[in-house]
């Protein structure tokens, strides 16, 4: 079955990124703090989008928050379509358990089957998921390709651009060409970001003018 992004055609994977690493005095490399993530996050989550009071978001729910909807394979543990505060909070704690901190991210733009040059890539992360996971951007090259990062003052090592694990609604804008606002302000473009994801290669995300 095809899902909503492609439908849209839209097509999001994700670079299977290493976790960024500093380098103490001693030589060898140690892993880096990863953010705080909040332990009622999968509870804020269906307060936020939960619409038809049942304490799960699902069906047309998962719409409004197209990040879950991507992931909901890798959520949903009894495929029954919707996704509980408990499902939520055990995907978060996978995070947790997978020690990462920040992932070496890549994405590639391709407006109309074309890449596209110039745009602006920014990865929001999900209210429900705290103030400590920060966004992150990339503006794209002539191929279309760009490496995302959160701003230098969030990273552990500014020499180490990279994304934390969580769900990202995406936007994409550009000064030289017109992006629907179902890919911006209306976005209907979402990931998660996470290192035990069953799908590898880069961030392509394939827009249509029309």
């Amino acid at each position: 079955m095809k899902s909503k992004l492609k439908q849209l055609s839209v097509v999001v994977s994700l670079l299977g990124g290493l976790a960024a690493l500093l380098t103490g005095c001693s030589g060898r490399p140690s892993r880096v703090a990863q953010p705080t993530y909040p332990s009622g996050a999968g509870a804020a989550a269906v307060a936020a989008y939960d619409t038809n009071g049942d304490g799960a978001i699902g069906g047309a729910e998962l719409e409004r928050v197209p990040a879950l909807r991507e992931s909901l394979k890798q959520i949903d543990a009894n495929a029954d379509g919707l996704l509980t505060a408990e499902e939520i909070d055990k995907r978060i704690q996978s995070w947790r358990d997978s020690k990462t901190a920040e992932m070496a991210v890549m994405c590639k733009v391709l407006l109309d089957g074309s890449p596209l040059a110039g745009a602006k890539v920014e990865f929001e992360p999900e209210p429900f998921l705290g103030p400590n996971l920060k966004p992150a951007s990339a503006i794209t090259g002539a191929n279309g390709e760009a490496r995302v990062s959160m701003a230098a003052e969030h990273l552990s090592d500014p020499r180490y651009p990279g994304v934390a694990c969580g769900w990202y609604k995406i936007r994409v804008t550009c000064n030289d060409r017109k992006i629907p606002e179902r890919y911006n302000t209306q976005t209907t473009l979402g990931c998660e970001l996470a290192m035990n994801i069953p799908y590898q290669g880069t961030l392509l995300i394939e827009l249509k003018s029309q």
